[in-house]
């Protein structure tokens, strides 16, 4: 590189440069969809899809979708089963989207309200019930806000994939032009 923030300089270590060594808000190319670094533990590191899915899915088919159908386009072996939180959020716990008590455990999910990086589409599911004793669940709208929808409606999902931290990086900047490519 040239040190500009167009065209930065580069420091390549010797040695594998490993998935974890990214930021968090890197981009990565994964399985032909375009995803974003959106957390990292020792134990993986979480992706949130920039796109949203062709297929529009009820939200009480979500799970089954996700964690069936679409699980079959990724190497099982790179996934790692995560949680995702689906508190209620409303005015019972004063919309506190931190609690983090209700939770599934999937190699597949969806954003949560206080997840990084769920702008950018609109209308699609996130695992928020707007109240746990009726059937309505929070999607985006275009104006970035949110809105409770009946469960039993179809709209966009934006999918979350938690995978091993230590795949290695065969390319790429991690920017949305020159994304991170796994490879051997």
């Amino acid at each position: 590189g040239e040190g500009t923030f167009d065209n930065p300089y580069v420091i390549k270590e010797e040695g594998e440069a490993l998935l974890s060594d990214n930021a968090v808000g890197s981009y990565l190319e994964y399985s032909n969809y375009l995803w974003r670094i959106s957390n990292k533990t020792n134990d993986y590191v979480k992706l949130i899809m920039i796109d949203t899915l062709e297929e529009t899915i009820a939200y009480n088919k979500l799970n089954n979708y996700l964690n069936n159908d679409f699980l079959k386009n990724f190497n099982k072996e790179e996934l790692v089963k995560c949680d995702y939180y689906t508190d209620e959020y409303s005015l019972s716990n004063k919309y506190d989207y931190s609690i983090n008590k209700n939770k599934v455990n999937n190699y597949v999910g969806i954003p949560s309200i206080g997840d990084m990086f769920i702008d950018g589409n609109d209308e699609y599911w996130l695992y928020n019930k707007a109240n746990s004793s009726t059937s309505l669940s929070y999607k985006t709208t275009s104006v970035g806000s949110l809105y409770g929808d009946l469960m039993a409606n179809e709209n966009k999902v934006k999918p979350v994939i938690c995978v091993k931290n230590d795949l290695i990086i065969k390319e790429g900047l991690g920017t949305i032009n020159e994304p991170l490519v796994i490879g051997e």
